[in-house]
């Protein structure tokens, strides 16, 4: 294949603490942290919402959180599924017994709502975040990332920042600064197969009932 090298001239931005790639559930709870304890942070997000696999792919259910007895999962997890309770965002058949105490029990969400929730938390904590924004390479010296580059609506932005976090979901970040990582598929000899998901919108619950209703929110998880 041949090959065009390609030099450019382009923006340059300082003064981060810390860049997180990818706002899914896991970069937009790094990222709001940090804020939370004083850090100033850059959350760059390649789609227009933030909560990953669980927003824009529908996979719309929380693992398990609990043995039986008592809730091994907290922090800002356990926060956002506790605000999706009390905005009553969580299918009228869950309770705090489905990620306090139950085994191996899922619980299913509202999608459209879990972004307003992580939009909230993000602009509470004082996060700059970028929509439609990837990270397209990265410099390195010396095994550290010196900064990496961002490719947005107004073109390419080099960021600097102390620390970076790939959340990317595909390693993105971490294949550009030559980290070593294993490939679904590749090399792996068993990979879980790809499911299809869907939402129903506007549909009149009343006209079809309270277990219509309750059935809808189970089939999505």
């Amino acid at each position: 294949m041949s090959t065009h090298k390609l030099q450019a001239e382009i923006p340059k931005e300082t003064g981060y603490d810390l860049v997180v790639a990818g706002g899914g559930t896991a970069g937009t709870a790094a990222a709001v942290c940090a804020a939370r304890l004083g850090a100033r942070v850059l959350l760059a997000e390649a789609t227009g919402c933030l909560g990953g696999m669980g927003t824009s792919g529908i996979v719309a259910s929380f693992d398990p959180m609990a043995d039986g007895e008592r809730m091994l999962v907290g922090g800002f997890m356990r926060e956002v599924i506790e605000s999706l309770y009390e905005r009553g965002e969580l299918p009228p058949q869950v309770s705090p017994e489905f990620w306090r105490k139950l085994y191996h029990c899922w619980t299913p969400f509202n999608p459209e709502y879990l972004k307003i929730l992580l939009d909230e938390l993000v602009v509470q904590a004082g996060v700059e975040v970028r929509y439609l924004t990837r990270v397209v390479h990265a410099e390195t010296e010396d095994r550290s990332v010196r900064g990496v580059v961002l490719h947005q609506a107004e073109g390419l932005r080099y960021v600097e920042a102390k620390t970076f976090i790939d959340a990317t979901g595909d390693a993105f970040l971490s294949d550009f600064c030559g980290a070593d990582y294993h490939q679904a598929g590749r090399d792996t000899e068993k990979i879980m197969p790809a499911t299809l998901t869907s939402l129903c919108a506007g549909m009149d619950w009343e006209r079809f009932g309270r277990e219509s209703r309750r059935t809808s929110w189970t089939s999505g998880a």
